[in-house]
């Protein structure tokens, strides 16, 4: 989880967004770059004045076919923007069950912002892309080495074929962690008693100005503030950027771990961790009390913006920009008073690369798969195995949608 809960971290730290107050059907088509069919436009006016005056937490959701077709749904007056984002997506699946249309349905709108569209992405990635997928042989073994993006949303689905090729080569996979172990008791009880706060911690003695800005987020997604007076500052900030981001549509159930992680356990490949789960939460939780409240206070203020930075990271992913990755994750926590970027980065680079090399000493091909941010940059894992005179060959393939070799 933390790891998924990290890239939601950096997903908000940058960027501004669109913010539409009485959204109109132009205002959309101009955003997402679509031109809706008239008959669209009528059935979307309605819903859409219902939308523009609905209080609290809302949502749009729509869902369009190959011909042009589109339906949609919508909540108003949510208890939290997740809970509207889900019923949106239930309400429009529904009518896209009704009129037998394939793509999946999408967050639209959320709250007065428009969401850039999945769709759009990927035509965008078809033009213009290479991936984030290199293969590196040793004397002995070989590796093919990616960058992920722990959380997607359907539409950026499925994933291009040279992927799943280096998945169906490798004899095994190497995760960060392994995702499918997430609810095993051990690792949640570990997890919780890292998380967790005495009633007393110094970690929960806010400013009054932090104080009064965190009741009043939560008091507006449904969340009483005694409820989470019991977590550290860093994994509240973990949790409320998770719920944001999956209230966008992307979940770590769509992400690449989750995929490859159970296709490994159906065809019976081993699956390998290059870290402990409690290893990534305890950098969270030895961080310093005052970096914990900066990090806190970076992620309130930064919720509204979330939208365009979520497009800006998935984008630089998908065209497979790994300077511009490197460099949107470690700008992420410049405002705060240490490193962080250093530790979550370089550091992990550093006690990986040991065990990534020794997958080259073995009779074997292994599918490493880490998060995008890891690869580039001075320290990064490209630059770490070049220094130690291995060559790393890009996989070419500049059409997104192209299947696999």
């Amino acid at each position: 989880m933390i790891k998924q809960l990290f890239i939601v971290l950096l997903l908000l730290c940058f960027a501004n967004t669109l913010q539409a107050k009485g959204i109109t059907v132009e205002d959309i088509e101009d955003k997402l770059e679509l031109s809706f069919s008239e008959s669209f436009k009528k059935e979307l006016t309605k819903p859409l004045r219902t939308y523009n005056n609905g209080r609290g937490n809302k949502a749009l959701a729509v869902a369009f076919s190959k011909g042009g077709q589109a339906v949609m749904g919508w909540l108003v007056n949510a208890n939290s923007e997740y809970l509207a984002s889900i019923a949106a997506i239930q309400s429009c699946d529904a009518q896209r069950a009704k009129f037998s249309i394939q793509s999946p349905c999408e967050i639209v709108l959320l709250q007065d912002s428009i969401i850039p569209l999945g769709l759009k992405m990927r035509e965008s990635a078809a033009r213009d892309s290479e991936l984030l997928l290199w293969k590196i042989e040793g004397e002995v073994g070989t590796i093919y080495l990616g960058g992920s993006i722990h959380v997607l949303k359907p539409t950026l689905l499925p994933l291009p074929g040279a992927f799943d090729e280096a998945f169906i080569q490798s004899d095994q996979i190497a995760l960060e962690i392994n995702p499918l172990l997430e609810a095993d008791p051990a690792r949640m009880s570990a997890r919780n008693r890292l998380m967790s706060a005495a009633p007393d911690s110094e970690s929960l003695k806010f400013d009054r100005k932090l104080k009064k800005r965190l009741k009043r987020y939560l008091k507006s997604q449904g969340v009483n503030y005694k409820q989470a007076n019991n977590i550290h500052p860093a994994f509240l900030a973990l949790q409320i950027t998770n719920l944001r981001i999956a209230s966008l549509g992307y979940t770590s159930a769509n992400g690449l771990e989750q995929h490859y992680a159970r296709n490994a356990i159906k065809t019976g490949k081993v699956l390998i961790e290059l870290e402990t789960p409690e290893f990534a939460l305890n950098m969270f939780a030895n961080l310093p009390i005052k970096t914990q409240h900066k990090m806190l206070s970076l992620v309130l203020g930064s919720i509204e913006n979330s939208q365009e930075a979520t497009h800006e990271l998935v984008q630089s992913w998908m065209k497979g920009d790994v300077e511009q990755l490197y460099t949107l994750v470690s700008s992420a926590f410049a405002g705060l008073d240490i490193d962080i970027a250093g530790q979550l980065l370089d550091d992990r680079n550093a006690l990986w690369l040991p065990k990534i090399e020794s997958f080259l000493q073995q009779n074997k091909t292994t599918f490493v798969l880490v998060g995008a941010g890891h690869l580039g940059g001075k320290n990064g894992l490209l630059n770490a195995l070049k220094n130690k005179g291995y060559e790393a060959t890009r996989i070419i393939m500049p059409n997104w949608d192209q299947p696999a070799p």
